[in-house]
């Protein structure tokens, strides 16, 4: 009778993982490229006074955080893809240790 030989399951989804990071990284550039587009279109407006001022400090802070949260995205992907990576290799490792541990217990079979 053979014998039962199993080891937990390594649970993630690399290729998932990885797909997400890819979207993190396209959101990152939309945010980039319209955060640019909204500076400029504003640097470019003849408006002065005090309510310029306002809103264009307004401009500048809401362009400094568009570009801080497309920093992070490019993090959060970064790290994403480290480990989509780090899963499976430890899913390779797990398949290699069953394969292992099978052959042995075969040949240990009475």
């Amino acid at each position: 009778m053979p014998i039962d030989i199993d080891l937990p399951a390594v649970p993630g989804d690399p290729a998932g993982m990885r797909a997400l990071a890819a979207a993190l990284r396209n959101d990152a550039a939309s945010a980039a490229l319209l955060s640019a587009a909204v500076a400029r279109r504003f640097g470019g407006l003849e408006f002065y006074g005090p309510a310029a001022e306002r809103i264009g400090a307004d401009v500048t802070s809401s362009s400094r955080a568009s570009g801080d949260v497309a920093d992070q995205l490019l993090i959060t992907a970064a790290l994403l893809e480290r480990s989509a990576s780090e899963v499976e290799a430890a899913q390779r490792l797990r398949e290699r240790k069953l394969e292992e541990l099978r052959r042995l217990s075969v040949g240990a079979a009475p």
